[in-house]
């Protein structure tokens, strides 16, 4: 297994060295979104006095340079992805090797993040100067914060993975797509830190996955949990990954039963 993933990760790591320019205009482009939420927070801080409940304009630069960082190194494969595997055929060629195609989008997105790694700290250390940010968490949160990433990222990846093979069963997943995007995008912290939501978005966000996956990784490295809330949030984070592999692999077999080759 580790020779098949050195293969995997030597082949997708050439492809991605020719379009090093690309990737940089890609992670530009995904920077645009959340540094247009800091701004707003950063002015509705300042309109009231300097602070939204427990959060300073500077806290809301920092919230969102981590919230850049940590959905980069999440990032998981796009169900479009899936979508066109089974449209076009491509999934029967996958289904005659001998490995599991979810190995082949495992190594696919870590050399994507390993190759955009450099340019990634390089935009968030220029914009960390341009607002002047200043960042003291505790040790132990800085040395567990790599783990709370890579919890994160294997939780995102097993939730997309699983919505990805909804392709088994309808030919568009744009309307699933959505539904899971805006879940995401109101229950994970990024539209904004979770404590400046509605008690009834907070109530749904505590029971749902989403914010495992990015809250909880920004809120370590900000140094706003205690020691025991850290151990509580890493149990969730295992126990929510756990049961999102049994559901992948589950819908897996089944869906793979109801496949039937497209194009060719």
């Amino acid at each position: 297994m580790l020779q098949i993933y050195s293969a995997f990760f030597k082949m997708e790591t050439s492809i991605k060295a020719h379009y090093r320019a690309h990737m940089a205009i890609w992670l530009l482009g995904l920077m645009v979104e959340p540094v247009v939420y800091m701004v707003v927070w950063i002015n509705v801080a300042e309109a009231r006095g300097g602070m939204v409940e427990s959060y300073t304009a500077s806290d809301f630069v920092v919230y969102y340079l981590a919230f850049i960082f940590v959905r980069q190194m999440g990032a998981a494969p796009s169900p479009w992805r899936f979508e066109r595997r089974i449209q076009t055929g491509e999934m029967s060629i996958l289904l005659l090797r001998p490995l599991h195609p979810v190995h082949g989008d495992i190594a696919e997105t870590t050399s994507q993040k390993l190759m955009s790694l450099p340019i990634l700290l390089i935009m968030a250390l220029a914009l960390g100067l341009a607002f002047r940010v200043t960042l003291n968490p505790p040790w132990w949160a800085v040395v567990t914060f790599p783990l709370a990433v890579v919890l994160a990222a294997a939780l995102r990846f097993s939730m997309q993975w699983t919505l990805a093979t909804a392709a088994f069963w309808t030919t568009r997943l744009d309307a699933v797509w959505q539904i899971y995007i805006i879940l995401q995008t109101f229950l994970s912290g990024a539209l904004a830190p979770l404590p400046l939501l509605p008690p009834a978005i907070r109530s749904i966000a505590e029971i749902l996955p989403f914010r495992w996956v990015f809250y909880f990784p920004i809120e370590l490295i900000l140094g706003r949990l205690s020691p025991q809330e850290a151990v509580r949030g890493f149990a969730t984070q295992g126990v929510w990954l756990l049961i999102r592999i049994a559901l992948m692999r589950f819908v897996w077999r089944i869906g793979i039963k109801r496949y039937s080759a497209v194009g060719g």
